[in-house]
């Protein structure tokens, strides 16, 4: 379930923590009274077992294949294209055990 945190401010962050296929989109992502215009990925924390593997999509364009564990800091980078900002961002466990947080800057009117 996406937990979001914006410090009463457009804008901020958005945070989804996932154990299994989960979604998030710009309406989802909005506070009360908040119109997302986009979100990009900052930062992803995942494990997973044995030989399976996390997905990560924007639509239905795949952005990031995760196996094994770790963490990837994508604030100074950009890891989506202009097009992909505002597609939903989706994540997909092949299977077994694992965990994902994946946290998106979201761009927001006021």
């Amino acid at each position: 379930m996406p937990i979001t945190t914006n410090q009463n401010k457009p804008g901020g962050y958005v945070v989804i923590r996932a154990t299994g296929a989960d979604t998030l989109n710009l309406v989802t992502a909005a506070t009360a009274g908040e119109t997302v215009n986009s979100m990009s990925i900052s930062q992803i924390v995942w494990a997973v077992d044995s030989t399976n593997r996390w997905t990560v999509t924007r639509g239905s364009d795949i952005v990031a294949v995760l196996t094994g564990s770790g963490g990837q800091d994508y604030q100074g980078l950009r890891l989506e294209t202009d097009a992909q900002l505002t597609a939903n961002c989706n994540v997909a466990l092949s299977g077994g055990n694992g965990y994902i947080v994946v946290q998106l800057h979201k761009v927001s009117g006021e």
